[in-house]
């Protein structure tokens, strides 16, 4: 049986309180980006409860997340410009 999460490539990066670095939150498959970002900031579906699960496995408190943003799409390795390594 296949997990409700699937880790697209793509998702949601979240600054948390006292680190340095974005941390990555597993974004369901059935949504988009844009609609998890959405269910995020209304506080929908795993985002009610007081601690979220980062995509490292770590749970942190929601009030602790000081900013979250679409991460952007990194294009296939197929699809880059090798020329630019030579």
């Amino acid at each position: 049986m296949p997990s409700e999460w699937e880790n697209r490539g793509v998702g949601l990066l979240v600054r948390v309180t006292g680190r340095n670095r974005e941390d990555e939150l597993p974004v369901e498959s059935e949504f988009s980006d844009l609609e998890e970002l959405t269910r995020f900031l209304n506080r929908q579906g795993p985002y009610a409860l007081a601690w979220i699960r980062l995509g490292s496995g770590e749970y942190v408190r929601y009030d602790h997340i000081l900013s979250v943003r679409m991460a952007e799409q990194l294009p296939a390795a197929a699809d880059r410009d090798d020329s630019l390594h030579s």
